[in-house]
């Protein structure tokens, strides 16, 4: 989590090293609760199944298309293109509120931080969700 050292926080600290990773330091804090939603909750439910991230050389990645059809065959799931799309973006967003959590003024991606605008979020979700179902739905017209 910590690939590039911040020259700031030993300045700050002393040179003194952080004792505990900021995500280790959070467990316990309420979670974020999700939003809410019509459409595709089940994709929130197979993103925590795969794992919301894979993993690179130098910490979590984006979930692969490799290790999505990996799981599609083992589980036998059904899903639209839409949906598999989807299920990588909110891997890929997660990756990347996980790497921007090493700022100690943003929270991790598993946190109820209290930056997050539960109202925005659950719009811009919903958004989404009704855009993939109305593909759905002209792909089977």
């Amino acid at each position: 989590m910590h690939a590039a050292p911040d020259p700031e926080y030993h300045k700050r600290n002393e040179g003194k090293p952080r004792r505990t990773p900021r995500f280790e330091s959070l467990q316990g804090q309420p979670q974020a609760e999700l939003p809410g939603i019509d459409h595709g909750s089940q994709v929130l439910e197979w993103l925590h199944e795969v794992g919301p991230t894979g993993q690179g050389m130098s910490g979590p990645v984006t979930i692969s298309w490799q290790e999505i059809n990996a799981w599609l065959q083992a589980t036998g799931t059904a899903a639209t293109r839409e949906e598999l799309v989807m299920l990588r973006k909110l891997s890929g967003e997660y990756v990347a509120q996980y790497n921007r959590s090493d700022n100690p003024n943003e929270p991790p991606p598993n946190s109820a931080g209290e930056k997050v605008d539960k109202a925005a979020v659950s719009q811009d979700l919903k958004a989404m969700l009704r855009g993939a179902a109305a593909e759905a739905k002209k792909a089977k017209k």
